[in-house]
Order: C-alpha cells, then structure tokens, then sequence
C-alpha cells in the first residue's frame, strides 16, 4: 500500500484474511514434512520480527507500539497463497494475471523511460521513487531510470517465462520475453541484471542435470537466446540516447570494480560503515527496524545483509538464511518429485522457485521495500500451493 495511505486500510484488507486463513488452513495432502520446517521456520521469522517491531525505539505509529506490526504484512502473504490458491483453475487464474500485468508494467516501463526522468504520477503515491536522484546524470544521460514496484515482477515473471520455454521445448512467450528484457535493460540496474543471468544459469544447470531440458528445446532455446542477445547488441550499437545509456552503465560495472569507484565504492564505504554501528549497537536483535527513517541513512539499503543485520540483527539474518536453504532444498525436492511422476509443472514450480531465491540473494532485497518482501513471500506461498495442487 502507498504510504500516504492510512493504516487503516491495510488492517481492512490484511485481518480478515488473516483470520479466512487461519480458518481454512489445511495440512498438506502428503502431509510433506520438507513443507512443515519450511512453514516453521517462516513462521519463526515472522514471530521474531513482530517482537522486533513492537520493541522498537522509532514508533512509525506515534500512536502505539502496537501498530510497528503492519510492517510484517508482507510476509503474512506467504499464508495467504496456499488457502486461495487451492486448485488448478485458481492458480492458472493467477498465472494468466500475472502475465497480463507484467505486460502492462513493462509497457508503463518504456512510457516512462521516453517520457524522461521527471515521474509521469505523483511519487507520494504508489510509486517507487528509487532511483529518481540518480536520472539526467552523464552515467545514464536522458533516460530514466526506471524502478517502479512492478519491476520486481517483470524480472521474476522473464525468468518463469525462460524456464517454461526451456523445460516445455517452445516459445509460447517469446515477444513477451522480449517486452520483459527491454524493460529490464532500461531498468539501469546492474545487481538485478547480474541476478538474473545467475539465477538463470543456475537454474539451467539444475534443469540439465535432472533431464529436464532435452536436444529439441536445446535448440529452441539457442535460438531463442540468439535472438534476445542480437536484439540487445543491436540497441546497445545504436546511435540513440536509450543505446549510449545502457553501454555506459554496461561498461561503468568493470570501471566501478577496477577503479574502485561510482556506486561499488560508495557500498564498500557503507558496508564498513554500518557493519561498525551493528557491532556497536545491536549484533544479536539489531538497532530498529525504523534505522533508516531515524538516522536518515538511505544508503544502508544498497547492502541488504547489512540492512538486515543493523535492523534485525544477526538473529533475523540467520533465521532468513535458514528460509533461503530450506526453500532451495524444498525447491530441488519439489523439481525432482516433478520427475519422477512426470509432472512437467511441479518440476517447472521447484526450478522457479529455485531461481527466485538465487535472485533474491544477489539482488540483496530481503526486507527494505513491502512490495519486494511481499513478491518473495507470494513466490513461496505460491511455491507450496502448486505443490499441492500437482502432488496428490
């Protein structure tokens, strides 16, 4: 919800939907027990980080304390899936949503980049300001930057869109996946381009090993990726503002990294910054959730374990990174059970959810932005309600 929204709201959409879930929770048809630690843990997270909100010094209230817990409703989205999501036509429902809106974000995407770097709607309303200080530099010229919420869902749905084309041996989505990869070109984010081409790779690796990609998509997919890479070499030679942006930001990764320079010099600044104020005020519990609203430091959110070690603690930290190896481990079991019951869906849901959390772990965005926690928590959610959709 945008901030500028009151509380209020939230409460009105978010507890009645705590309470249908608590309600219609069901247990696992295969009672899966892979499942219930996952759940567990999830649900240990969720418990620490509500008593880290309600003791925190920074009310983001000003009322009571109390209220600090809005901030865990994205994660609370992680329950909701596997309730509403119960059958084949719901999920394929969600899908064909998804789809539809990731069109449009990508579309919105392009609008804004040649509209320039002034916001085309109020930014006080839902609307990621993120990168807007950075636009009209030398680095990216005249394009802007774009960092809306629905970016997240374009980069994960080109990666659900890659797998399915690569484990069906089509290309039912091509002109999409091309929509997608423009927007994220224009996107000027070199973490989540780097994220995606890992997430990606390693995913295909996982795909191969398990003979789900065979000779036929191999050459689909070949061409595929002919055609993709042709059409980025292609925009980065033009003679046009949209073509020198992207080559600038292409190149500035290495120059970054040589020189010691730009953003990667700012971060190792940062990292040495804030990893002394945690080990001065807070290793196990944190400081505050409310860290950066307090001591206006937007740039603790550039190194998201930083983030979660200074606002959470090193307690939060571990209890995330035991959901990330618990969901790649629930992931790999949900892929390879896709095998053997010859479930080309199960083993597509198991491979995506194995790329999300590859995504999520080089991106670094864990708990700064709602509606990049939320997208992690659906992804898991959704993750368990297809698997008991395809493994009755």
């Amino acid at each position: 919800m945008p901030d500028s929204y009151p509380g209020l709201v939230s409460d009105l959409l978010i507890v009645p939907l705590i309470v249908y879930s608590v309600l219609s929770w069901k247990k696992s048809p295969k009672n899966d027990l892979m499942e219930k630690v996952l759940i567990s843990f999830w649900s240990c997270f969720v418990i620490y980080f509500i008593l880290v909100l309600v003791s925190a010094e920074k009310y983001h209230s000003k009322i009571t304390s109390i209220l600090n817990i809005r901030e865990i409703y994205p994660f609370i989205l992680f329950y909701f899936t596997p309730v509403i999501i119960n059958s084949k036509e719901k999920l394929i429902k969600v899908l064909k949503f998804v789809l539809v809106l990731s069109a449009i974000a990508s579309l919105f995407a392009v609008a804004q980049s040649i509209y320039g770097p002034k916001p085309m709607f109020d930014p006080t309303g839902f609307y990621n300001t993120g990168h807007w200080a950075g636009q009209g530099t030398v680095m990216i010229g005249p394009i802007s930057r774009v960092a809306l919420p629905t970016m997240y869902l374009i980069y994960f749905v080109s990666i659900a869109l890659v797998i399915y084309d690569l484990v069906k041996g089509k290309l039912n989505f091509l002109p999409l996946i091309i929509l997608l990869t423009i927007s994220i070109l224009i996107s000027f984010t070199r973490s989540f381009w780097l994220a995606t081409t890992i997430a990606v790779i390693f995913t295909v690796i996982i795909l191969i090993r398990n003979l789900l990609i065979n000779k036929n998509t191999f050459y689909i997919s070949f061409i595929s990726l002919i055609v993709i890479a042709g059409l980025i070499l292609l925009l980065i030679m033009l003679d046009n503002p949209i073509s020198i942006s992207i080559n600038d930001r292409l190149l500035s990764i290495f120059s970054d990294i040589h020189d010691t320079s730009g953003t990667y010099s700012l971060r190792l600044i940062s990292l040495q910054k804030f990893i002394e104020i945690w080990r001065s005020f807070g290793v196990f519990f944190g400081i505050d959730p409310f860290f950066i609203g307090r001591f206006n430091e937007p740039t603790l959110s550039d190194v998201g374990f930083v983030y979660v070690l200074v606002t959470i603690g090193l307690v939060g930290l571990i209890l995330l990174i035991s959901i990330w190896i618990l969901g790649i481990s629930y992931a790999i079991k949900t892929l390879k059970t896709g095998v053997k019951t010859n479930k080309v869906e199960l083993s597509i849901t198991g491979a995506f959810l194995f790329a999300s959390i590859i995504f999520f772990i080089i991106c670094q965005v864990y708990t700064q932005f709602s509606f990049s926690s939320s997208l992690f928590a659906l992804i898991f959610g959704t993750s368990i309600a297809s698997k008991r959709i395809f493994d009755v």
